[in-house]
């Protein structure tokens, strides 16, 4: 293995595949999360025109095609070359016009054009509805969800509310807010308890042209905490754009890797990408249809969070920390990793090598369950920059164990296949590229979801 070594031992060990018991019958899990568990973690990326899209040039890139607007092509190119779709009901993608009423209207004509793409073209295995709705049109979008449910029972129905950070409350209520205070969390429980989706997520971009790296970990945290207490999964759109009017950066092949791995840890198990093709501005592809050096940045990361996706889709997520690099503070919304966190009492202690100071030089670590109590750790590097690649960006740390851990599983990122690490002298060393996490096991290299 390039990026891991052990401790004075350099033995890796295939350890062939595995899982571990499911509920029982699925019954208590929620209907988002039988979806899930159903397919490979899905990955997608908005489209928006017909002119530049390659339908073979995307699934080398993502799983599962997501158009923004009702474009009957783009369902059609989908269907022929058996790519897995998710339409968008927004009421104002279906009703033109500048009526502001007939735009928010769930009516007749709506609910027959989706019948007709659903029907239509094959592939159709969920509906994004209203992207970013406020707290004055949930009513709309929970009857769109109710709708959806009904009509197409095997498609997961889920929304995409605003990140966290609006100047004023009534960006996410729609009108000033009875007494005038609308809290982000209170947003995110009216999301769900509302609009009822299946699972749950946000859009945020933090990558600034001038460097700076915007804090996400707000809106990371409060949608995973409500998503868990509602049992539902949760989802996030990322950024793959640059925006020079608004001053976003083209992220770097180390910028995307954070912000995807770093999600992952906290629980994540859909990610979509703003955008695949030209929207605010360059993309992935060009308008002609040529990959930017991020399409393939992408590529390569995706194949890696769907490998260790599989046993991701069959765990839970019970606690995330971080360990900061030297001098590094805690970002709002982030807690210190100490003895004992997540429950894990055979982890002594994380150490960063290099003590050099740089911001975000700092590992996140998430602790999950699978349905038979089993517990994972999932290590992040959060070390990134603008125009960084990852192995600009890498770091080697150490995790010491109590005398009682010999060996450690690793779901691997390249082949999608567990590996088993021995132990020596109660330490083990890793190199973790820019942005790029790792998914292990205590005790033995037992993963679930590998047969699935």
């Amino acid at each position: 293995m390039k990026h891991i070594t052990i401790a004075c031992i350099a033995t890796i060990i295939a350890f062939g595949t595995g899982g571990s018991p499911l509920m029982a019958a699925g019954e208590q899990l929620s209907r988002g999360h039988q979806w899930i568990r159903r397919r490979p973690l899905t990955t997608m990326a908005i489209v928006l025109s017909t002119d530049s899209f390659k339908v073979e040039q995307y699934m080398n890139a993502c799983n599962t095609v997501l158009p923004w607007k009702p474009n009957n092509e783009l369902f059609d190119l989908a269907a022929k070359a058996s790519l897995p779709w998710h339409g968008h009901a927004k009421p104002r993608r279906f009703n033109p016009g500048e009526d502001p009423e007939r735009n928010v209207r769930f009516g007749k004509v709506m609910k027959s054009r989706i019948r007709e793409i659903q029907n239509q073209y094959p592939g159709g295995t969920g509906w994004l509805v209203w992207d970013e709705p406020q707290r004055t049109v949930m009513p709309i979008a929970g009857e769109i969800c109710r709708w959806l449910r009904k009509n197409f029972p095997e498609t997961l129905v889920y929304t995409n509310g605003l990140p966290q950070g609006a100047r004023r409350p009534s960006k996410y209520y729609g009108e000033e807010p009875p007494g005038g205070q609308y809290p982000y969390e209170q947003y995110v429980r009216d999301l769900i308890t509302i609009v009822q989706p299946d699972a749950v997520g946000f859009d945020i971009y933090p990558f600034k042209e001038n460097g700076h790296t915007g804090n996400t970990f707000p809106t990371v945290a409060i949608t995973r905490k409500v998503a868990l207490e509602a049992g539902i999964p949760y989802w996030a759109i990322v950024q793959s754009y640059q925006d020079i009017q608004r001053g976003y950066r083209m992220p770097s092949e180390s910028d995307v890797r954070m912000q995807v791995f770093s999600l992952l840890t906290y629980g994540y198990t859909g990610i979509t990408y703003f955008t695949y093709d030209l929207a605010q501005g360059p993309a992935m592809i060009s308008r002609e249809g040529e990959a930017a050096p991020i399409y393939y940045d992408v590529a390569r990361l995706n194949q890696e969070i769907v490998n260790i996706g599989q046993a991701l889709r069959f765990l839970t997520s019970t606690d995330v920390r971080v360990v900061p690099g030297n001098g590094n503070p805690l970002r709002r919304h982030t807690v210190a990793w100490t003895p004992g966190a997540g429950g894990e009492h055979r982890i002594t202690a994380i150490t960063i090598e290099d003590t050099e100071q740089a911001d975000y030089k700092d590992l996140l670590v998430g602790f999950f369950n699978d349905d038979g109590g089993q517990q994972y750790v999932m290590v992040t590097n959060l070390w990134h920059g603008k125009n960084a690649s990852a192995s600009e960006r890498q770091l080697a740390i150490r995790l010491h164990f109590d005398g009682g851990v010999t060996q450690v599983g690793r779901l691997s990122r390249e082949t999608g296949q567990p590996e088993l690490l021995l132990i020596h002298d109660d330490q083990l060393q890793m190199t973790l590229s820019g942005g790029t996490g790792e998914l292990l096991r205590l005790g033995d290299a037992t993963f679930p979801g590998l047969n699935e």
